[in-house]
């Protein structure tokens, strides 16, 4: 899920307001409700996707690293 932080009164807290459901996996952006997002908010939520995909990718590769690692301490 997106979100839009709101930050209209400084002095309280910050709210946010749910914008566009996203999937990974295949990467679809939904808006959420009647929620109309700006072309920058698309740029950012796409600059966002890529750098989730980049790091999740990064992650399997050390998953994978530490699982050979683990593999290696048990064989011997």
């Amino acid at each position: 899920m997106q979100f839009k932080v709101e930050t209209k009164n400084r002095q309280s807290r910050l709210d946010s307001e749910q914008i566009a459901v996203i999937n990974i996996r295949n990467g679809d952006v939904k808006p959420h409700g009647t929620y109309s997002r700006t072309q920058g908010e698309k740029q950012l939520i796409q600059d966002w996707v890529t750098q989730r995909k980049d790091l999740l990718a990064r992650c399997e590769i050390y998953d994978m690293l530490r699982t050979v690692g683990h593999l290696n301490l048990t064989a011997q």
